[in-house]
């Protein structure tokens, strides 16, 4: 998330693509801007993969942040 500090607390940040909206659209802004995977280091093959889903939320699915990002 381009919203995290790393000037404060440990610098770790875990992601969870399946059920936070905003790491999904971090995700696809990474997938889609290849000038933003360079200013951070990331490689192409770094945001190839598919969300694994961990939770099932009623209404929403097991992919809750990608039905949210897509409908809203």
């Amino acid at each position: 998330m381009m919203t995290i500090s790393m000037l404060k607390g440990t610098g770790i940040v875990t992601s969870v693509p399946s059920d936070s909206p905003d790491d999904w659209a971090a995700l696809n802004d990474l997938r889609k801007k290849p000038d933003m995977r360079t200013k951070f280091g990331i490689s192409e093959d770094m945001v190839k993969f598919e969300p694994v889903p961990i939770i099932e939320i009623p209404g929403l699915g097991k992919l809750a942040a990608i039905t949210v990002y897509e409908e809203f």
